[in-house]
């Protein structure tokens, strides 16, 4: 992957497990090594988050299955989860009292749809008490160009251009 911004760029290289930052004035280098990912322990099965300042939703009542279709040229599958919204706490109410609010953040469905290839959502719909919120998920399932990863061959190696500049210093 590589983010140009504006006078630096960074460069993640998963195969060579290393983080090259390019600073385009400087014209220098920096590699970092990226850390062995630890073993993660098993994940317990997926439950969709709650929003925020809101409960978690219990499990969903009824799953639909929304079948097979394409995502911005992906192949993906589709399931809408239906969850009951909490019942209301059962208060005595006092004539001519407000009704009690309703609360905020509840979860009624959750849309997904998922990649066949790469088993990662790539479309998600929230709908609750909150409106709708979407979550769309871009993703190349190729391999990226090789130029990507390559650096400009004038590029030095971070700090070697400052030595080199000061006097009496080793070159």
């Amino acid at each position: 992957m590589r983010v140009d911004s504006g006078d630096t760029s960074v460069i993640t290289d998963p195969k060579k497990r290393e983080t090259i930052i390019l600073d385009h004035i400087k014209k220098e280098v920096q590699r970092i090594p990226m850390p062995q990912p630890p073993q993660l322990p098993e994940m317990p099965k997926f439950t969709p988050p709650g929003m925020p300042g809101g409960a978690p939703p219990a499990p969903p009542s009824n799953v639909i299955d929304l079948g097979k279709n394409f995502i911005e040229g992906h192949a993906v599958e589709g399931k809408k989860y239906l969850f009951q919204p909490p019942a209301p706490p059962n208060l005595p109410q006092a004539p001519n009292m407000p009704q009690a609010p309703q609360p905020e953040g509840v979860i009624s469905a959750l849309e997904v749809w998922t990649s066949s290839q790469l088993h990662l959502p790539v479309l998600t719909k929230t709908i609750g008490s909150f409106g709708e919120q979407i979550c769309h998920c871009r993703c190349a399932g190729m391999e990226p160009p090789p130029n990507t990863f390559d650096i400009p061959p004038d590029y030095k190696p971070a700090g070697l251009a400052a030595k080199a500049k000061l006097p009496g210093l080793p070159r």
